[in-house]
């Protein structure tokens, strides 16, 4: 069967970890293997979770080896230990952000988890093909499983269509958009005009959203990955985040 790995390390985030990632192997028919790294010879006493395997070594080498294994399909791993620190995420999250072969649910501190029960989850899709590639599969596995899920669609001011100029127009084109990128779907798609990173946020919450899944190309030079950056900063809700890889 399946798994995901609930990447535990004894801070305030193992909680929503383990009950995003408990959700999570509800609708994906997975198993749940909980895992807490310590460094080799840390005198650093902290309360190890007892739900997990106990390994050693560097934290963000030996997870990355667990998400490497043939059979894990997901993992779910807290953004930081301290709520206020200002970076976007620790630096073992960063570093499983940037290398990690599968979808990753990062939960923030003190943040939501995803629940058990039909959790609903925006979308957002820029219009490349790769991207919707890269969600796709996943999406469809979690609506299959019974989570609701609603697409959006942020253009901005040099990439909408110089027809659009008003709402009716709008809703054809998001017809128009689910109908060339994901022609199964059933479910809907929103449009807005202006940047994207606000416009998430206000179109989770207009839907109650429980989660946002983003698709990346794992690049954090300067001026790339903002949305994924402000979403992490801002926003209280799991985000799972898919990426975009050469072999997909």
């Amino acid at each position: 069967m399946n798994r995901i790995v609930a990447c535990l390390d004894g801070s305030t985030c193992d909680a929503a970890v383990e009950r995003t990632a408990d959700a999570l192997a509800s609708l994906l028919r997975a198993t749940v293997d909980a895992v807490n790294v310590s460094r080799p010879g840390d005198a650093t006493t902290i309360e190890r979770p007892e739900r997990a395997r106990v390994l050693s070594g560097d934290p963000a080498s030996v997870l990355l080896d667990e998400l490497r294994a043939d059979d894990v399909v997901l993992g779910v791993i807290g953004s930081r230990s301290v709520r206020a620190k200002p970076a976007m995420a620790g630096h073992v999250a960063m570093e499983l952000l940037a290398s990690s072969p599968v979808p990753l649910a990062v939960v923030a501190p003190g943040g939501a988890s995803m629940p058990a029960d039909h959790p609903e989850i925006l979308i957002p899709l820029d219009g490349a093909v790769e991207t919707t590639d890269a969600v796709a599969p996943l999406a469809n596995a979690l609506a299959s499983g019974g989570a609701g899920v609603v697409f959006l669609h942020v253009f901005d001011s040099g990439s909408v269509p110089p027809f659009v100029s008003s709402a009716d127009d709008l809703a054809i084109l998001a017809e128009e958009f689910l109908d060339r990128h994901l022609p199964e779907r059933t479910e809907p798609c929103e449009l807005r005009l202006g940047e994207p990173g606000h416009h998430i946020g206000d179109v989770a919450d207009a839907h109650d959203a429980d989660a946002i899944m983003v698709a990346w190309r794992q690049d954090l030079s300067p001026g790339r990955a903002e949305v994924i950056r402000y979403l992490v900063r801002r926003d209280r809700r799991p985000l799972i985040v898919v990426p975009i890889r050469p072999e997909r």
